[in-house]
């Protein structure tokens, strides 16, 4: 599905040839006190054993490139811009991605620190770390298996983009975002998580607005929440959009809200101030589908086979509009509902195994093309952007 939103996306892949010459002196491998610093293509372990040898010697705008093999290695980069990549940069062979493991034997596998903002790291399997991937830069990683990690990508601030990835069976969080990070999580696969899928704490910060995007993801069997959104005291600058996801068979919440810093589902929701948009997505197989917000406004989204109930605790500023909620054992409760009764209660959805819509779909061509909520215009979709008469209601648009 195309995004609604209407600022610009992430900066998405670059694509750089490993045609370029390899500076390297041969007297220097292994010695990081004793090169200069590389430009071009520094490969692994051709010219340094070690990927941090390698990543010792580059200057900005190097690619080090890592052979296929295991590295048990915590890497760290700091003060500095290139590229982290297998040599699935070039081929394109997934298995290239599946045997170029980094290990980081407990202990964080990756660390991007300060100063290293536009840091790609791609086409690894990233794995057995406290954090897979720490990050307190504006960087991107995109196209890497990050498993067996505690959490598997840990924002302790920066931000940029988080695309394409396979984020599985850590034994925390997937994703959390810890520090003030303006991150856009779009397009990953993040199942089969000990704890949540996405977890965001929303502590105190004043300052530019932080926009977080969730879109576009398969957020599925993670043991508490889909995406957890963790509350505190205060009102903080930041702004969560939450659209185009699959959100199903979540142990708890799909989007569970938590208040006081507390991090174990209750069920209780919180009234979250930041303004929060939860639009377009499919929320299906969850214990309770919606827990909270007292700023969320809840758009164009499909609630099915909840065990307990779809939305709850839906206060004070929020909306539920245009949505169709069926099978729940529960719908609705403490929420309120858009007065035009503008949701569908009691349609089947007609789901295929892969969440798609079938033919005759009540879904189809049911959903808001724009849409108003507190005096601004927070969906305006151009009719390019849909196929029918509306868009459809849920994640996938129907062909």
């Amino acid at each position: 599905m195309k995004s609604i939103f209407s600022q610009e996306r992430g900066r998405g892949v670059r694509i750089m040839l490993l045609a370029a010459p390899v500076m390297f002196v041969a007297s220097c491998a292994g010695d990081p006190d004793s090169f200069r610093p590389l430009a071009g293509v520094i490969a692994i372990p051709r010219d340094f054993q070690s990927v941090q040898e390698g990543i010792n010697a580059a200057v900005d705008g190097a690619t080090v490139v890592i052979s296929r093999g295991t590295y048990r290695e915590n890497i760290v980069v700091m003060g500095k811009t290139i590229t982290i990549t297998s040599e699935n940069y070039s081929s394109g062979l997934t298995e290239d991605i599946e045997q170029t493991v980094l290990d980081g034997g407990g202990y964080t596998v990756i660390t991007v620190g300060p100063r290293s903002d536009d840091t790609l790291i791609q086409g690894l399997t990233i794995q057995n770390g406290n954090d897979g991937i720490s990050v307190e830069s504006d960087v991107e990683i995109t196209g890497n298996r990050i498993v067996y990690n505690v959490d598997g990508v840990d924002y302790e601030g920066g931000g940029g983009t988080l695309s394409g990835n396979l984020i599985s069976r850590n034994r925390d969080d997937g994703v959390d975002l810890d520090g003030p990070a303006s991150v856009q999580i779009r397009e990953n696969t993040i199942t089969d998580n000990d704890d949540d899928g996405i977890e965001i704490r929303l502590h105190s910060y004043t300052g530019d607005t932080i926009d977080i995007v969730i879109e576009d993801n398969i957020i599925c069997r993670n043991n508490e929440d889909g995406i957890q959104l963790i509350d505190y005291d205060d009102a903080s600058d930041r702004t969560v959009h939450i659209a185009g996801n699959l959100i199903c068979d979540n142990a708890m919440a799909g989007l569970g809200c938590m208040a006081d810093g507390n991090t174990v589902e209750d069920y209780s929701g919180a009234p979250v101030l930041e303004p929060v948009f939860f639009i377009n997505n499919t929320v299906s197989g969850n214990d309770y589908g919606l827990t909270g917000g007292a700023n969320l406004a809840a758009v164009n989204n499909i609630f099915a086979d909840t065990s307990q109930v779809a939305v709850k605790n839906l206060t004070a500023d929020s909306v539920a509009a245009c949505n169709l909620f069926w099978n729940n054992t529960a719908d609705c409760e403490n929420t309120i509902l858009d007065p035009s009764d503008s949701n569908i209660f009691g349609e089947d959805p007609l789901l295929d195994e892969d969440y798609m819509l079938m033919p005759g779909s009540p879904a189809i061509d049911a959903g808001a093309a724009s849409f108003s909520w507190q005096g601004e215009v927070i969906i305006d979709l151009p009719a390019s952007s849909y196929t029918g008469e509306a868009p459809d209601i849920g994640c996938y648009e129907s062909p």
